[in-house]
């Protein structure tokens, strides 16, 4: 399964956010988005996901273009988590992951096995079992990210995208998050937008930087794009501290 986008240009007025933007995220890639705020890192998510329309160029999910999948049937197979999530509500952890089940089931029809099971390694994946009953409008902010993500990871999807999903956590239930994500059983690819530095030499397999105008500054394995020259080009000097030497 792969998605790519083809030179995909957008912006909210007349000034393009994004220029010419072309990726591809396979089954297996663990990438990194990396860029400075406003460089439309979250408005690319929200185009390769279709959830945004370019202005030109096209993106393809699994050699079609993403506007031909039916909801139901890109809901199964590509899953987002957004950077924010919604207001605390009234209902459960468990409740919530399994919103992410509904493309596989009829409009109203009970959870059968399938669900159950999968919701419930989604929610070992990230260590909620034991909140899994709880409300959502009683969890920290960490905890609803993680309860977000848990909705994400229940269709069980070939591609994960995801908006800043470590930036309510601690470092701790970061470091373990990131290691649960690149290690998935079903092994998706994911593209993952992130800000702190710190983790990408450690993590990434890959990275996409872009720059400040909104086209891609530099995309390929991490050793040859996640380097001084580049980071201090897209972050200034001062974040040349954060490459290794």
């Amino acid at each position: 399964m792969n998605l790519t986008l083809r030179d995909i240009t957008f912006g909210y007025g007349a000034t393009p956010l994004l220029k010419k933007i072309s990726l591809t995220v396979a089954g297996g890639d663990f990438t990194f988005l990396l860029g400075a705020n406003g460089s439309g890192k979250s408005t690319l998510l929200n185009l390769a996901s279709g959830f945004l329309r370019p202005a030109s160029g096209e993106v393809w999910l699994d050699g079609k273009n993403i506007a031909a999948w039916s909801p139901r049937a890109r809901a199964r197979v590509l899953a987002v988590a957004q950077q924010t999530p919604p207001p605390p509500l009234a209902f459960t952890v468990r409740e919530i992951a399994m919103l992410g089940r509904n493309a596989y089931r009829s409009p109203f029809a009970a959870p059968d096995e399938a669900d159950e099971a999968a919701v419930n390694k989604a929610l070992a994946w990230l260590d909620m079992e034991k909140f899994a009953d709880r409300a959502g409008n009683q969890l920290s902010g960490g905890e609803r990210a993680r309860m977000m993500l848990a909705a994400a990871l229940a269709p069980e999807p070939q591609i994960l995208l995801l908006d800043e999903p470590t930036a309510a956590l601690d470092p701790a239930q970061t470091l373990n998050l990131l290691d649960v994500l690149k290690n998935l059983p079903q092994r998706p690819g994911v593209l993952m937008v992130v800000h702190d530095l710190s983790l990408v030499a450690a993590f990434a397999q890959s990275v996409v930087l872009l720059d400040r105008d909104g086209a891609i500054f530099a995309n390929g394995a991490t050793r040859d794009v996640f380097t001084a020259e580049n980071i201090t080009a897209i972050y200034g000097e001062a974040a040349r501290f954060w490459v290794k030497k």
